[in-house]
């Protein structure tokens, strides 16, 4: 690895043995929290090995877009000037699989 810029080595060496782990893990029962609300409309969300991506997508979407919403006007008011004076705007999110991502 050529980096020259040591924190930013150092951070990068973590997360290379970070990932490692998580490929190396013997983890093999995961949990998900969902609300009676989404199970009673998504049952097959709680039968195991389902294919759920479809449902999963239709519940992240608006999801997103809020969080993304609520992120950027925190965003603007701690910023403290007018969103006339945006000239740019970078999105990026961990949180869907969409490809590509949610359009803002």
């Amino acid at each position: 690895m050529k980096c020259e810029d040591v924190p930013i080595k150092e951070k990068l060496e973590l997360l290379c043995k970070q990932t490692s782990l998580c490929k190396t893990t013997t983890l093999k029962t995961g949990y998900t929290v969902m609300s009676k609300e989404i199970l009673d409309k998504y049952p097959e969300l709680a039968t195991e090995g389902t294919a759920t991506i479809k449902q999963r997508l239709k519940i992240a979407k608006p999801a997103v877009v809020e969080m993304a919403l609520e992120a950027s006007l925190a965003c603007i008011k701690e910023w403290g000037r007018p969103v006339e004076d945006i000239i740019h705007i970078v999105y990026v999110s961990s949180s869907e699989i969409r490809l590509p991502g949610g359009n803002l």
